[in-house]
């Protein structure tokens, strides 16, 4: 960018052929699934021809993000430069370019953070430092916001951190099609910034409107200006019990916002959610196991959602093995998606949560985790599968114990083999019509939500019939 072009303005990515095709293809197969070869063919070279440019392909790579990460940081300051001197001022400024940024950028955003571990040790450095600047811009104003008395926030480290968060994560699920226009959306995401460091809104923030529903069908929730339809949050969304727990919830009226990587098979289920009487739906293709994942998600219903009456994190991952020479690849990604995303989630939305346990006082907000038998009685070859199942389990205790008080419970469910795509694995051993429905644990999922907030229910074990009750 030169030094007097509008920090709101976007055109396309500009950028050496080179680069252009490794954004590219990075985003569709990731670093190491891109070979020299495949780069030279997407930018019309030969293989040497793009050695006479980068010595290597981390070369590549890290031409790339630091191309991105300079794009973002002289876009912040000329925003800073352009606002008045006024903390109020300089923090909408900013926040305002790291929205644009992530919306208009979204790829290059989204490769740099998911390829940051690609880096070497030394370019790792490089671009942290980078990415370190970017953040204590916003450190610095909210900090001097908080001296003078405009923001009230007790923690600005914290609450920059989580605006950073909210911003990255737009990356990931923004389109340029939706439904909400850019600066609805980001007179949205700037009221729930300022809502973090403690900026009382002064008439500018937009009304959500709400679906009416003047005549509701059976078992729907009508919803009306002054009571909207409940909400919910629902990742694996796009198969299995993801999708039958979507189009249950769809059926009784509810707001839905729809999680998973597929991002085709994600569009058919909300397509599905819409036919079968949801009051709105909205989804964004993601994957939960990268560290922004959760936050992007929770920030996706927040721009469309006041309180969340459900967070049903039905996403994961399983791969049987012995203990013996078990990679940890694979023991880390089962933990990353198992257990950490709905750590994230939780904790993330736990403001949601709390808001739709107060309107709604007799029905309250609840959590609800797929787990596993593995996570309560131990299977062969499932010991890290039932690790990462048994800690959600927990999870699921530790928030009732924090948090039913006031109308927020979780219940963990945790059955035998279910008859869906992630079982398919074992279908000689076990055959698909001894397994558990995905039907039943749908109507366990809507049982539970028609439950008061004062019966809470930790877990449930859904065993299969035939068996001793004690293996999946």
């Amino acid at each position: 960018m030169s030094a007097d072009s509008n920090w709101r303005e976007y055109g396309p990515f500009e950028s050496p052929r080179i680069l252009d095709a490794a954004l590219q293809a990075f985003h569709e197969h990731g670093y190491h699934g891109t070979t020299t070869r495949d780069l030279a063919r997407r930018s019309g070279l030969s293989v040497p021809g793009v050695y006479h440019y980068y010595p290597s392909k981390q070369d590549i790579l890290v031409d790339l993000m630091m191309v991105v990460i300079d794009e973002l940081l002289t876009r912040s300051r000329q925003a800073l430069e352009s606002a008045s001197h006024d903390a109020r001022s300089r923090f909408d400024a900013l926040v305002e370019s790291l929205l644009r940024f992530h919306m208009y950028r979204r790829t290059g955003a989204m490769v740099s953070t998911a390829e940051l571990r690609s880096l070497e040790p030394g370019n790792r450095e490089r671009y942290v430092a980078k990415r370190d600047e970017q953040q204590r811009m916003l450190d610095r104003v909210i900090l001097e916001g908080v001296r003078n008395g405009e923001f009230s926030t007790p923690y600005p480290e914290h609450a920059s951190r989580a605006i950073v968060s909210l911003c990255v994560g737009v990356a990931s699920w923004y389109r340029p099609d939706g439904t909400l226009p850019v600066e609805a959306l980001l007179d949205r995401y700037l009221t729930i910034a300022r809502s973090i460091v403690g900026i009382g809104e002064g008439g500018s923030g937009e009304t959500a409107s709400m679906t009416t529903t003047t005549e509701p069908s059976v078992g729907r929730s009508a919803a009306t200006d002054h009571e909207p339809a409940r909400s919910a949050i629902v990742t694996g969304a796009s198969r299995g019990i993801g999708r039958g727990i979507a189009l249950a919830l769809a059926a009784r009226g509810w707001r839905l916002t729809l999680a998973a990587r597929d991002p085709n098979r994600l569009a058919a289920v909300a397509a599905e959610a819409e036919a079968a009487g949801a009051a709105q739906v909205d989804y964004i293709d993601v994957d939960l196991a990268t560290p922004d994942g959760p936050a992007a998600v929770v920030a996706a219903h927040a721009a469309r959602h006041d309180s969340l009456d459900a967070l049903v994190l039905s996403a994961g991952v399983g791969s049987a093995a012995p203990l013996d020479g078990y990679p940890v690849s694979r023991y880390e990604k089962q933990f990353a998606l198992n257990t950490r995303a709905p750590f994230l989630m939780i904790s993330q939305a736990l403001p949601l949560l709390r808001a739709a346990a107060q309107r709604r006082p007799s029905s309250g907000a609840r959590v609800i985790a797929l787990a596993s038998i593995g996570g309560v009685y131990a299977e062969p070859s499932l010991a890290v599968y039932g690790a990462a199942k048994a800690a959600l389990l927990a999870l699921c205790r530790g928030l009732n114990a924090e948090e039913s008080a006031g109308g927020v419970t979780a219940t963990a469910i945790a059955p035998g083999y279910v008859d869906t795509d992630m079982s398919a694995w074992v279908r000689d051993a076990v055959p698909p019509e001894s397994m558990i429905p995905v039907d039943d644990v749908v109507a366990t999922v809507t049982g539970l939500l028609d439950l008061s907030p004062r019966s809470v229910i930790n877990e449930i074990v859904l065993s299969r019939a035939g068996t001793t009750g004690y293996q999946a």
